[in-house]
């Protein structure tokens, strides 16, 4: 990523820089990391795209559309998480895993994890995206 592109700028409501971390490249491979500084309880994760009234860009659609959460306490051992989904069945499938993100740069989307984690890391990795990899989060 450039310039005003980077983790700092991932922040629900940033405006500053690009309006949110942005990937270096819309593959697969891309993932926002998060260090808590220590190791906390984890009871869900919120999203938000690229902010329309971001400094560099102002008025892009970027936005990530679904994506999954790896959490750790040491950044070396990742699990991953399941969002809760009160009344639906589980798939047993790697599609369990799958948190679904946002439909707009604006909205703000949460979700609760299916069971209280401990973990001083949480790992986003971007699935499927509008326009180009790019989010605002908090934990």
């Amino acid at each position: 990523y450039g310039p005003g592109h980077g983790p700092e700028f991932a922040r629900l409501h940033h405006d500053a820089g690009a309006g949110a971390w942005s990937a270096g490249a819309n593959d697969p491979h891309q993932f926002l990391q998060v260090d808590l500084g220590g190791p906390r309880l984890i009871y869900g994760v919120a999203t938000q795209g690229r902010s329309p009234n971001a400094e560099i860009g102002r008025g892009s659609q970027h936005f990530v559309l679904t994506y999954l959460v790896e959490t750790s306490e040491d950044g070396m051992s990742w699990t991953k998480q399941t969002p809760h989904r009160p009344g639906a069945a589980v798939p047993e499938d790697e599609t369990r895993f799958v948190f679904t993100g946002n439909r707009d740069c604006t909205s703000v989307v949460a979700h609760t994890l299916d069971r209280v984690v401990r973990a001083r890391y949480v790992k986003f990795i971007p699935r499927t995206c509008s326009g180009h990899i790019a989010m605002r989060v908090e934990v």
